[in-house]
């Protein structure tokens, strides 16, 4: 990842600071920081950083939970100028969460004062912090009804829809069995067990250790409309046929 040069021009760019005028953002740029981090690396919060604001120009981070056991939990992975911390930087105090690099990342770190002197000069600023908040609160309420209503199959599906991009036509996973399984509250290996249903059914299939849907409008569909009832089916003399051919019946347990 080439380096991120942190100029008047290169924040323009970035939605949180495009309502700021060029004077503004040159005041702000010496109290800003930017650090570069590796794929799997900590993001650590230090005393100077605990109660800043971070905004990911480049790149993905997770937001990790921690039990006393040591299991760990993906809560939600972020990308490229999205920010996490915000209740470090909102209630002045470190996190209880923790972050890691999900790939090469660069972090940009604002400091809580700093925020509040930019807020207080441009009240605009604030829409785009809270249309975020907004929307990562909607995500957590969706996240939490479906892993109260739907089956893991159903949970297994979703991800593989949200947790890619397109290339050539198709849709391509960029997520591995584990992290979804952490995502979906299951095991790696009925994470696994889906997948190998899926491929066998024709919805989706692997190349090269990347798992490619070539319908993914389609499989959106299906999905909805058997949210319930997705489940892992044994081997039938249907077992290979498209999209089309199945009904919620066939997939009950």
């Amino acid at each position: 990842m080439p380096g991120f040069s942190c100029t008047q021009t290169t924040l323009k760019a970035v939605p949180l600071f495009s309502s700021l005028d060029d004077a503004t953002i040159g005041a702000a740029l010496p109290h800003l920081t930017v650090r570069t981090y590796s794929i799997r690396a900590p993001i650590s919060m230090s005393t100077n950083t605990a109660d800043s604001l971070c905004l990911i120009l480049a790149g993905r981070v997770r937001i990790m939970q921690h039990d006393e056991s040591g299991r760990e939990a993906v809560i939600e992975e972020l990308c490229e100028h999205e920010f996490f911390n915000e209740m470090g930087w909102l209630e002045g105090r470190t996190s209880s969460e923790t972050y890691v690099a999900g790939t090469q990342c660069t972090i940009l770190f604002m400091p809580r004062q700093l925020l509040e002197d930019l807020l207080s000069r441009d009240a605009r600023l604030a829409q785009p912090i809270m249309q975020a908040i907004a929307k990562r609160l909607a995500r957590a309420h969706r996240k939490i009804g479906r892993l109260a209503l739907d089956s893991v199959y159903a949970r297994v599906v979703d991800v593989l829809l949200e947790r890619g991009h397109e290339e050539g036509g198709e849709w391509l996973v960029d997520a591995g069995a584990e992290f979804i399984a952490t995502l979906v509250g299951a095991s790696r290996e009925m994470v696994s067990r889906v997948v190998a249903d899926l491929i066998k059914r024709g919805m989706v299939r692997r190349s090269k250790r990347r798992i490619i849907i070539p319908d993914r409008a389609g499989l959106s569909i299906y999905a909805d409309n058997n949210r319930t009832t997705l489940r892992i089916q044994p081997a039938d003399s249907n077992a290979g046929q498209r999209l089309g051919g199945f009904t919620g019946e066939q997939q009950a347990a």
